[in-house]
């Protein structure tokens, strides 16, 4: 074997190290490990919130996809129509996809909510929040998630 010199041997192991750490196997969480994560510490009062607005979705039809992401859960048909997200320690926002529908009361832009389908959101502190305009709201965008 041959004997590399102090600089070139210390070049090589920084190399091999870097390679380890960029192409580390990435780490594959469950989904409702994702959803304990965004629920968890500060934020770990909103989850009723997040498990209301989930059993409300569900109902809306068979065809209803749950796909937690890193900071959201994102609800689908053939395309997704909402998306819930605990945006600060008090506040979950409700991403709703009503293309037409105006701005109004608590019918805000959601242009910077998920991953742009999103165009309006309400923000939601309390379970007394989830009401049946709401519940009105999620059926609607669940009609245009086809």
């Amino acid at each position: 074997m041959v004997e590399l010199p102090a600089k070139e041997r210390d070049f090589a192991l920084l190399f091999a190290h870097d390679l380890a750490v960029r192409f580390r196997p990435v780490e594959h969480k469950s989904d409702e490990d994702k959803i304990a994560t965004q629920y968890s510490g500060k934020k770990a009062d909103l989850r009723p919130i997040y498990e209301r607005l989930s059993e409300i979705v569900r109902q809306l039809g068979d065809d209803v996809t749950c796909a937690p992401r890193k900071t959201y859960v994102a609800f689908a048909r053939k395309k997704q129509f909402a998306l819930v997200a605990p945006s600060t320690n008090t506040r979950v926002d409700l991403g709703l996809k009503l293309p037409g529908q105006p701005f109004s009361g608590r019918l805000a832009d959601g242009a910077n909510v998920g991953s742009g389908s999103i165009s309006h959101k309400v923000a939601l502190t309390s379970l007394e929040d989830v009401d049946q305009q709401v519940i009105d709201w999620l059926s609607e965008a669940y009609e245009n998630g086809i």
